[in-house]
């Protein structure tokens, strides 16, 4: 499952060299494997991720829109739904959820929260921490004392991180785009590091990775900078 990518931007869909990013991998894949083409889905993050972490449709839990900064959340839509983190877990799985969450982030209702073993990553989306340190993007918010004062009070702190039955704790600190770029390669190092723990052993595990990319905003690694078709900024 892939966040905020269009059907068309794929080359095998038409995509790809064509609208300025080829995408030769995912082609292979599809030339060489099976297509499903005919599909069901919500338009929006928080719906999809919401039926793929539960295996409800949405609109049983209200988890179908995205959560926004700023947003009261007034029940936890989690007391009524049960992740498969939890189900796995209560079944003797190791289970995590590595990366972009973003379907709950109050008090609660993180991963490790509602049955994953344990969380490393983005309780929201991406752009709820890029706002703050973009000042080019969004001047607006940045140049405007009146809604600095009330957005800059919620600026999130980093990556997240926390096992069940625990408290949050900040895993990895987001001060600037620096380390904006850096994310993904973090939560990538996590898994790694996750699996390793756990391969090998008498018990099964299960886990969750979601990228950031290639929703916005996108700050792709200082090692990619100029060497890759896609928004490097």
């Amino acid at each position: 499952m892939v966040d905020d990518l269009g059907w068309a931007d794929l080359g095998v869909n038409g995509g790809g060299i064509t609208v300025g990013a080829p995408t030769p991998n995912i082609d292979r894949l599809a030339h060489d494997g099976k297509r499903f083409t005919s599909f069901y889905s919500t338009p929006t993050c928080t719906g999809s991720r919401a039926a793929l972490v539960t295996g409800r449709i949405p609109q049983r839990s209200g988890l179908v829109r995205p959560l926004l900064s700023g947003d009261k959340v007034k029940t936890n839509p989690w007391k009524v739904e049960v992740s498969q983190g939890k189900l796995l877990s209560d079944a003797g799985y190791k289970s995590a959820l590595i990366g972009k969450w973003h379907v709950g982030e109050a008090e609660g209702m993180l991963p490790h929260e509602v049955g994953f073993d344990y969380f490393f990553g983005l309780p929201a989306v991406q752009s709820d921490y890029t706002q703050f340190l973009d000042e080019r993007r969004y001047s607006d918010m940045h140049n405007n004392p009146k809604i600095a004062d009330i957005a800059f009070t919620l600026q999130p702190e980093g990556l997240i991180k926390g096992k069940k039955g625990g408290k949050r704790e900040v895993g990895f600190p987001i001060e600037n785009l620096d380390d904006m770029r850096k994310v993904d390669g973090v939560l990538k190092d996590e898994s790694i590091k996750f699996i390793k723990e756990n391969s090998g052993g008498k018990t099964p595990f299960y886990l969750i990775h979601s990228f950031t990319a290639i929703h916005n905003d996108t700050y792709c690694g200082a090692e990619y900078v100029g060497k890759v078709l896609q928004q490097c900024l």
